[in-house]
């Protein structure tokens, strides 16, 4: 699939929550962002619109993709109720996670374009060379020694 502005659009509103987000952990509350309850209010509204923006509909595993949307949104709403960091960790790691399957799923699995075969060379035989190896024995080599060349262990 090609890339359209809507992929672009999704791709800033799930990056600005991840950058938000580490703001938020780094000088420990932002403006808009005090506590959990703000990171997890400004977390939903832009996962929301990447989600909705980005959106595909048609593929194969759309039913998968809407329980992860769900939950992902559930935890969302459950950092908001309860003002926990563990449930605002994993919400916001579930969104960096469904943008990346988003990702994945509109690039054909990142791939960029088909594999095409190369036309622009031809064979016409294959010569093997094969080198000439040396079999002789060297007869300066001692003879490998045996358990019974080994003398006992004193005790």
């Amino acid at each position: 699939m090609s890339h359209t502005w809507k992929d672009t659009v999704a791709t800033v509103l799930a990056a600005a929550v991840v950058v938000i987000y580490v703001g938020y952990l780094w000088f420990d509350g932002i403006p808009f962002v005090e506590d959990v309850r703000g990171m997890a209010a400004v977390g939903l509204v832009l996962s929301f619109a990447s989600r909705r923006i980005g959106g595909r509909h048609g593929f194969r595993h759309q039913r998968i993709a809407m329980a992860a949307n769900i939950g992902s949104l559930a935890l969302g709403f459950a950092a908001l109720a309860t003002e926990n960091a563990v449930v605002l960790a994993l919400f916001i790691a579930s969104t960096v996670v469904l943008w990346i399957a988003a990702t994945y799923v509109r690039t054909d699995g990142f791939h960029t374009g088909r594999l095409q075969p190369r036309t622009d060379m031809h064979v016409d035989h294959v010569r093997f060379a094969i080198p000439d190896i040396d079999t002789t024995v060297d007869a300066s080599l001692p003879e490998p020694r045996t358990f019974a060349d080994v003398p006992d262990r004193p005790e």
